[in-house]
Order: C-alpha cells, then sequence, then structure tokens
C-alpha cells in the first residue's frame, strides 16, 4: 500500500495541490493490532460478521495511508470524532473521509480542504421512489427517474453532506447535486467506481483528485 505513494506524492497532498481518493476491496486481511482501543471496541458492536470485516478492514487502512502521509505509526496517530462528530486527526494536519459499501471501500485525503466521500453499491432499494420524494430537491425530483440515477445522485449527496460534517440529519431537500456543479464553493466530482458501484468526492474549494485503488 504505501509502496504506491511517492515522496512527491505526498508533498503534493500536504501542499493542497491534490485530493487523494483511495478505492480499496475489502479482503480477508485487517491488522486490528493497530486500532486504537476504542476501535477494538467498535468493532465487537458489529453483530454480522462481514459488516465487522468492513469495519476493521477500513479502519486499518485509514490508519496505515494516514501514516503514510503524516509520518506517524499508524496505531499512533490520535483520530478524534464519533457520536455524530465528523472523524479527524486531532492536529488536522490531514483532512480524510471514509465510505464503505458492499465489497469495496473509498477513503479521501487532503492536505488542507475538508472533504467527504461516499460510495454506494447499487442493490435492490424498493423504496427509493419514496426517498426521492422525502429527500431530494423538486429539481431533483423532476429528473431522477431510476434506481441508477438515484445512487449516482445519492452519493454526491453524501458525500458533500460528509465532507460540511453535517450529516443526514439535514434536511437533504436542501442541497440540489443533480449535475455536480459547485455548490457554496464546495466541487462534486463522480469517481470512476467499480462495475455496480457509484462513488463521488466533495472537496471545498478545487483540487485536482487522483485516484489510486488497491
Amino acid at each position: 500500500m504505501a509502496s504506491a505513494l511517492r515522496a512527491s506524492d505526498v508533498a503534493a497532498l500536504r501542499g493542497g495541490a491534490e485530493v487523494h481518493v483511495w478505492l480499496v476491496k475489502i479482503g480477508n486481511a485487517g491488522a486490528a493490532e493497530i486500532l486504537s482501543s476504542q476501535e477494538r471496541l467498535d468493532a465487537t458492536r458489529f453483530r454480522i460478521s462481514a459488516d465487522r470485516q468492513r469495519y476493521v478492514v477500513t479502519r486499518t487502512t485509514l490508519r496505515v495511508l494516514l501514516g503514510c502521509y503524516t509520518g506517524i505509526e499508524p496505531h499512533a496517530l490520535a483520530i478524534t470524532g464519533g457520536a455524530g462528530q465528523k472523524p479527524a486527526l486531532a492536529d488536522r494536519a490531514v483532512e480524510f473521509n471514509v465510505s464503505h459499501s458492499g465489497a469495496w471501500a473509498a477513503l479521501a485525503f487532503s492536505g488542507g480542504p475538508p472533504v467527504g466521500i461516499d460510495i454506494e453499491e447499487v442493490r435492490p432499494l424498493p423504496e427509493y421512489r419514496d426517498l426521492i420524494r422525502h429527500f431530494c430537491s423538486p429539481n431533483e425530483r423532476a429528473h431522477i427517474t431510476t434506481l441508477p440515477e438515484f445512487f449516482r445522485l445519492w452519493t454526491r449527496k453524501e458525500a458533500l453532506l460528509k465532507g460540511i460534517g453535517k450529516g443526514l440529519s439535514q434536511p437533504l431537500e436542501e442541497y440540489d447535486v443533480l449535475d455536480a456543479s459547485p455548490l457554496d464553493n464546495w466541487t462534486l466530482t463522480d469517481l470512476a467506481a467499480p462495475e455496480g458501484y457509484y462513488a463521488a468526492v466533495a472537496v471545498f474549494g478545487a483540487a485536482e483528485i487522483r485516484v489510486f485503488r488497491m
């Protein structure tokens, strides 16, 4: 994983010129020993083993990559957040955001601007038309007519709200992300997600998006 990053890549991110997105296939590995005691406790709360595995792999990958970007040992990183707060490094040296769905995780990293990311597996969702009615703007409701279109829009909307740090408790219909154009100085970018998935990243301001896959 770390070998995919060069010193120049880290410098570009830390300097604010790039935002890095990692698309990670969730396998059986997961170095739980580098997790904090709270993270290990959180992992035990997942009753379904696949959900627990997703959490462990995603959090260990997050710590390893943050270690690459900060030069701090993964187990020693102080990550704050939880209980409805957006996770962050205590010193805010690198901004990050994480999402996972199905067999994939998506992680976004920035040297300065806040970021948000979402990935969604396209899956049966019989209630999606009700979701459109309740959580989409009038403009979105007029144009979203199929399930794939809904997932594309939903990843943009969730990435934006996660970047802002407001979460899905906010009135989602107030945020129109139909065309992924800049919104309140946030730039939305659709990602080339794995087949059967949609993904999007939101960045405050503008920066080149580089995608790594592992």
